[in-house]
């Protein structure tokens, strides 16, 4: 089992431990919802960019 001793702070963390289930549920809302706004963003810039293409070689 690896740990890590910080001589300063007196305390021993271990790596091998697991975080919390509220952690890591907070952590995959935040993750889904970054994941959800880079899909807003890249759906809004697609549809500007088809919008200046029909512009310019339609119009």
């Amino acid at each position: 089992m690896a740990a890590i001793k910080n001589d300063k702070m007196g305390f021993n963390m271990n790596t091998t431990s697991a975080p919390s289930p509220e952690i890591l549920e907070t952590a995959n809302a935040f993750v889904d919802d970054v994941i959800k706004e880079a899909e807003e963003i890249a759906r809004k810039k697609k549809v500007f960019f088809i919008f200046i293409y029909l512009f310019i070689f339609v119009f």
